[in-house]
């Protein structure tokens, strides 16, 4: 006898193994993210993002004058045109219109100082 079943007499009802999933019964799928989609596309999340920044740098050029401009400047439009560079060198189609590589320019600028080379930027 098994050890699970030692004990039991035969008027005793004994423990069964669990049953299979039936057909009917709904079976959970495991996807990457995003599990919820609201719509929204990535060129418009990168522009609330942009929007939500604009205070920061504006209050960076005020703070630090046009130096602040300048890195901003700099690196935003360089970040778009070295993405737009690399995919076309990989022959793949242009995604500056999402904005993402605009705001990563943006970030990169207001992490940097304000009298930063330019070449320092770009690179």
């Amino acid at each position: 006898m098994e050890d699970s079943m030692e004990g039991k007499g035969p008027g005793e009802k004994r423990e069964t193994p669990p049953k299979k999933a039936a057909e009917s019964e709904r079976i959970f799928l495991v996807s990457s993210s995003p599990h919820l989609h609201d719509g929204r596309t990535v060129a418009s999340v990168m522009k609330l993002v942009l929007w939500a920044l604009l205070p920061a740098s504006l209050f960076s050029i005020y703070a630090f004058g046009f130096d602040a401009l300048r890195v901003i400047l700099i690196s935003t439009v360089s970040a778009a045109a070295l993405e737009a560079a690399s995919r076309k060198v990989m022959g793949k189609e242009t995604s500056v219109g999402d904005f993402s590589a605009v705001l990563t320019g943006l970030l990169l600028a207001l992490n940097l100082p304000p009298t930063v080379p330019w070449w320092m930027i770009v690179v």
